[in-house]
């Protein structure tokens, strides 16, 4: 099976014996292999955009994030920074949900920019501070499950891992 979850799967309790996540766990006894790297970008709509005021800056934006359980999330830290947090007009823990949101017209979101672009999104034109790095999709498994050893990612299906999921073979 294959489960997508936004919870993180603990392998040493063999909840799951391969993950594909963007986040490093803070114990176990886990070998991890980055897969890649990708960059985040601010995006919305082509409707939503050609609505924006010439002057608008980030806070006049509205915003498609992630529930308040993600505080510490960066691209919520990153809301935060900006002062755009009371300017949310929509929460998901999904980036499908998300990215569904965008076409609908409930503002902007941040999202990894080949994502955005394969969709067909467009990049919000509104000078702004960096943008959270994200982190590299990583493959981690317990050294303890010798089986686990042998599954080749590269023999799979390519699966689209964004910043807030976990992809577990269990």
């Amino acid at each position: 099976d294959i489960r997508e979850s936004t919870a993180l799967a603990d392998l040493d309790r063999q909840e799951a014996d391969l993950a594909i996540r963007t986040v490093r766990p803070t114990r176990g006894d886990l070998v991890f292999q980055r897969l890649s790297t990708a960059a985040m970008g601010l995006y919305a709509s082509r409707e939503y955009i050609e609505r924006l005021a010439d002057d608008a800056t980030l806070p006049d934006l509205d915003y498609i994030a992630w529930p308040e359980s993600f505080a510490e999330f960066a691209p919520m830290r990153w809301l935060e920074d900006q002062g755009c947090l009371s300017r949310i007009t929509a929460r998901s823990n999904g980036i499908l949900t998300q990215r569904a949101a965008v076409p609908a017209g409930f503002g902007a979101l941040l999202i990894d920019s080949q994502l955005a672009e394969f969709v067909g999104l467009e990049r919000v034109p509104i000078p702004h501070p960096p943008l959270p790095e994200r982190r590299g999709v990583q493959r981690m498994r317990n050294q303890r499950h010798a089986e686990t050893r042998r599954f080749d990612i590269h023999q799979r299906k390519a699966y689209a891992v964004d910043s807030d999921r976990t992809l577990a073979h269990h």
